[in-house]
């Protein structure tokens, strides 16, 4: 009888029930704003223990997948909790402190996605990173590295071919050019490569690619890079 009771009252708990799955949590099971900071929260833990175990480069696939669906959980949580209380009603919650310590902890190791295998590219991708310090990035793509010819690069990238019915990307190109061309005045470029990226700020967002022209001085160290459109 009292092991009914106890499979009764688990089932018919709000939110952290006996052994509720984080990413199972329902939106319509929460009910006050409290409910919603401790579900959060729940989230949140698990997300962290998968964190405190490897960097995100050393994590198996699988925990990756797994830390994924609880991003996306917490962001559904979230923007769900925005929508019905004020900074204040989450304030007033006991576990507002907690909740926002681990936050903050959380947003300090969102997953980065390196594929540099070369010293080399892992210069450029900590670059990039390190310029736009990203919530979520992923490398999409490195080109070759070329001795710098501004002539050819204009020639090969000026125009864009694929925003090519966009005018500001003909404006964008336009600029950076302009400035590549001043730029390559006043310091001594050895070599150049493009480079494609992406980046987002929530894990449900849909990636923002960007497409950059790195600058190299002789001894490959990166003097600069100037953002187009392909």
């Amino acid at each position: 009888m009292k092991k009914y009771l106890v499979i009764v009252l688990c089932a018919s708990m709000i939110i952290v029930s006996c052994a509720q799955k984080p990413e199972d949590i329902k939106i319509s099971d929460l009910k006050t704003a409290c409910d919603y900071i401790d579900a959060l929260e729940k989230v949140i833990d698990a997300a962290l223990k998968i964190g405190d175990a490897s960097s995100w480069e050393d994590l198996s696939q699988k925990d990756k997948d797994y830390l994924k669906v609880l991003l996306v959980k917490a962001e559904e949580i979230g923007e769900a909790a925005g929508k019905k209380y004020t900074a204040a009603d989450i304030e007033n919650c006991p576990n507002s402190v907690k909740y926002m310590d681990k936050l903050e902890k959380l947003s300090s190791e969102q997953p980065i996605e390196r594929s540099g295998k070369t010293d080399f590219e892992k210069k450029v991708e900590t670059y990039i990173i390190e310029k736009t310090n990203p919530k979520f990035y992923h490398t999409i793509e490195f080109g070759e590295k070329k001795v710098f010819n501004l002539e050819q690069l204009i020639k090969d990238y000026k125009i864009p071919e694929i925003f090519n019915d966009e005018p500001k990307a003909f404006k964008q190109n336009e600029e950076a050019f302009e400035s590549i061309k001043t730029f390559s005045k006043e310091v001594s470029i050895a070599y150049s490569m493009t480079f494609t990226f992406g980046l987002k700020e929530k894990y449900s967002d849909a990636w923002d690619s960007f497409w950059v022209i790195v600058l190299f001085d002789s001894d490959l160290n990166i003097i600069g890079h100037f953002y187009y459109a392909p």
